[in-house]
């Protein structure tokens, strides 16, 4: 693995958060991020090493991955509320990089998070891509979404209400090819 991992993760699944700084300012966040979670014995992982951040940041790294640079797995949802909220105001002055799979916390750009494996079950199908797998609210084994949308799982609560201008958007191009003149459309919750 990539990452160095702090304490070990007590749950399988359940709400997580991304910070996700630019590159000039990782050490600065990193060291405000790790000193706040190793006081609260809050489990985490992060990129130790610029070629590790370099990767994740590669436009050919998988939507999975991109921008997760720190990934704080909180014990509970109140945690999880309360982490969300004091790294919102501590690093109120630093930007990041969009986390695909993620909604960005309130007007932050540094601070993503969803729902997902902590330690998903992982299987390999027909094309030998690797499956990951959870339990949703109703106890099924399904895909833990990693794709370039935000998606819930059913029967699994927001903690937060879901705005609309939180929601992915789809860019549709309009055209005619003949007299190249196009248009770009943003459509919100578009799938």
């Amino acid at each position: 693995s990539i990452y160095t991992n702090y304490l070990t993760v007590s749950k399988i699944q359940g709400w997580k958060i991304h910070i996700s700084p630019f590159l000039d300012d990782y050490e600065k966040v990193l060291e405000i991020v790790i000193k706040k979670l190793v006081e609260e014995k809050v489990t985490f992982k992060f990129v130790p090493y610029l070629s590790d951040y370099l990767s994740l940041s590669d436009k050919n790294t998988s939507p999975s991955q991109f921008g997760k640079y720190i990934t704080i797995y909180p014990h509970n949802v109140q945690q999880f509320k309360k982490l969300n909220s004091y790294f919102a105001s501590v690093l109120l002055k630093f930007d990041g990089v969009r986390v695909p799979s993620d909604l960005n916390y309130k007007n932050s750009t540094i601070i993503s998070y969803r729902y997902g494996g902590f330690f998903p079950n992982v299987y390999m199908n027909n094309e030998a891509d690797l499956d990951y797998k959870i339990m949703d609210g109703k106890g099924h084994l399904v895909e833990d979404n990693r794709k370039t949308f935000y998606k819930l799982l059913d029967n699994i609560s927001p903690v937060y209400p879901v705005k609309e201008n939180n929601l992915p958007q789809s860019v549709v191009i309009q055209g005619e090819i003949k007299k190249k003149k196009y248009k770009i459309t943003n459509t919100r919750g578009a799938s």
